[in-house]
């Protein structure tokens, strides 16, 4: 007797739950890094001089970059579309933050200038 059943297409591997500390790196680099950066543009452009927030904000630009390394290197990172993440995502990641950042950074200290007076 032929086996009528439909054989199933090969598994889709599901990642493994990395538990709470990957969900805060996840949303360190995803969302708390970049909301941070946003109003540290705003703060400066408002203080219209150099200061301790300037080097706060590029702290923070830098330390997205360094948990977005640490999340794909050692709790198995995976992209905004839940897929998984490799070193050619960070490398991206990497270039994207410092550019996107120093953009904000200079519109902070040009255009903003007293926005929020």
């Amino acid at each position: 007797m032929a086996d009528s059943r439909i054989p199933s297409s090969s598994p889709v591997p599901t990642p493994e739950p990395t538990g709470c500390l990957g969900v805060i790196v996840r949303l360190s680099w995803l969302a708390i890094g970049p909301a941070l950066l946003f109003a540290l543009t705003f703060k400066i452009g408002d203080t219209a001089r150099f200061s301790g927030l300037d080097i706060l904000f590029w702290v923070v630009a830098a330390g997205m970059v360094v948990v977005r390394y640490l999340d794909i290197a050692r709790l198995g990172g995976q992209t905004a579309n839940c897929e998984p993440a490799g070193m050619r995502d960070w490398r991206r990641y990497a270039v994207a933050v410092p550019v996107v950042a120093g953009v904000l950074w200079a519109l902070a200290h040009t255009l903003l200038v007293g926005f929020m007076r």
